[in-house]
């Protein structure tokens, strides 16, 4: 949260940000982050209200790689068949 700012901006990571400018943004990894995963990045608030110095805070993200699954290939049985 910011309270009492009058604009805030993200930064850090080498990813991108749904946007910079909102509280609620979506942060996307980059291609290096997601294929060095697991790695954590740090992403900056900076909060600002005019005639008063900005204030940062950061928060550290850890970046792991989704898992992959494969059932096998696609098979056809008949109604009274089992799959092993």
């Amino acid at each position: 949260t910011a309270t009492n700012a009058t604009s805030v901006t993200w930064s850090g990571g080498g990813g991108t940000f749904s946007t910079t400018s909102s509280l609620n943004t979506v942060y996307t990894a980059s291609a290096g982050e997601g294929a060095s995963a697991p790695t954590t990045v740090n992403l900056t608030l900076t909060a600002n209200r005019a005639g008063c110095l900005p204030v940062n805070d950061q928060v550290q993200v850890r970046i792991v790689q989704a898992p992959i699954v494969n059932a096998g290939i696609d098979r056809t049985l008949c109604a009274n068949d089992s799959l092993q």
